[in-house]
């Protein structure tokens, strides 16, 4: 039997909702060991997005990415870059982005991928990945583990409260991925211990049968 693909949980910031029309700004990425669920490796990177992408972001996009430093942080670091202050401080372009991403999935892939994980992956950065990161997302299985689809779940059908860790967001790609990350964690020792308990019964059920 192969071994089980790593978890690579995935956040995108973006300029909007259209991943035809808009860019990419950031990537994060938290790898787990499928297994254990501990951290193996990360990644974060800046992205040099096309200008007009920026200037045409929906006000209510420009003011989260403004609030969360990220829009400062690319004009910092392109405005050191340019001057000769600080050369380390280059953004990449998209292109270039995908590249050492793709390196990085590589590197812990099991079977040639890891399975795509996150909050909203399944309908939002999946489109997003395979739309402006094709090298990354050969590297990632088709199918996700979605927390927001889990946590959805556990809400409306199982009527029980799942864990929710959005008030911990800050809209940064590495940060809101490590929160995800803790959500998938903690999901799935939930899941977890509502197996056994499942089993318990079961086994109980069937003695008593007998």
């Amino acid at each position: 039997m192969s071994a089980p693909h790593p978890i690579a949980v995935v956040d995108l910031e973006t300029t909007g909702l259209d991943e035809h029309a808009g860019a990419v700004l950031e990537v994060g990425c938290v790898l787990l060991d499928s297994h254990t669920l501990a951290t193996v490796s990360e990644y974060s990177a800046l992205v040099d997005a096309p200008a007009i992408a920026v200037a045409t972001m929906d006000d209510v996009v420009r003011e989260m990415h403004r609030t969360s430093g990220l829009l400062d942080e690319l004009d910092y670091r392109r405005a050191h870059y340019l001057s000769g202050r600080d050369p380390d401080s280059v953004v990449d372009p998209i292109d270039v982005v995908d590249r050492s991403f793709a390196r990085v999935l590589d590197a812990h892939a099991s079977g040639g991928r890891c399975v795509l994980a996150g909050s909203g992956v399944s309908h939002f950065d999946g489109r997003w990945l395979r739309e402006h990161l094709p090298r990354s997302t050969k590297l990632l299985t088709y199918w996700s583990y979605d927390v927001g689809v889990l946590r959805r779940v556990l809400r409306d059908i199982v009527h029980v409260e799942p864990p929710d860790l959005s008030d911990r967001k800050t809209h940064r790609a590495l940060d809101d991925a490590r929160v995800h990350a803790e959500e998938l964690r903690r999901t799935v020792a939930m899941l977890r211990g509502a197996g056994v308990e499942l089993r318990r019964l079961a086994a109980t059920t069937y003695s008593d049968a007998l």
